[in-house]
């Protein structure tokens, strides 16, 4: 049964990654817009003065305009920094998102280059705003497999008063279901160019 649950979690990712590769650059700049929209109207909703978010991989739904409106507007953003053991460190984000404050991490991943917060910052924050392969309309998550936000995921799940959990995909990417594994944290919501989503 687990084996059959990865072998489909490993064509979800396919099918994503190739949907993602034939996405036309104009589209991705609509979606980049649009989620910032989106992204700064939940923030302004939660009333959040600081939130996790990350610096996208190409084709992966992009946040980097809300991160640069959120910057502009006093919002502080920690973004994730990949460290041995599957684990992740927090800093800051500079004040576009990337350029100079960024650079390739361990996975070729731009990350920001400024002082580490570290691993339990991420408790910190009023919205976490998280990266996602896809996810389901149960709030189950799709990662890519290394388990770096799983493991954030369960140690946030185990604090005090974690912050409610939304991931940022494409449309498309929200799907009607999902494989899961025991280790897979469900979120609170997904955010996508056109919609929020709140499970319950």
């Amino acid at each position: 049964m687990a084996q059959g649950i990865r072998e489909a979690k490993q064509e979800m990712r396919a099918l994503v990654r190739a949907a993602r590769r034939e996405m036309p650059a104009a589209a991705q700049r609509l979606a980049r817009d649009r989620l910032a929209a989106r992204l700064a109207g939940l923030v302004a909703d939660a009333g959040a003065a600081r939130v996790s978010c990350y610096l996208p991989q190409p084709g992966e739904a992009d946040p980097t305009a809300f991160i640069s409106w959120a910057v502009e507007h006093g919002v502080e953003v920690l973004l994730p920094v990949s460290l041995p053991g599957h684990r992740l460190d927090w800093a800051l984000a500079g004040d576009a998102g990337a350029g100079p404050a960024a650079a390739p991490g361990r996975h070729g991943i731009l990350e920001p280059t400024g002082p580490r917060l570290g691993g339990d910052a991420l408790a910190s924050v009023d919205l976490a705003l998280i990266p996602a392969c896809a996810v389901d309309a149960a709030g189950v998550r799709l990662g890519w497999g290394l388990g770096y936000y799983d493991r954030a995921l369960a140690s946030l799940a185990a604090a005090a008063a974690p912050p409610p959990v939304f991931a940022i995909v494409h449309d498309a990417e929200l799907v009607e279901a999902l494989p899961r594994e025991p280790h897979d944290v469900p979120i609170d919501g997904v955010v996508t160019p056109s919609r929020i989503l709140r499970f319950p």
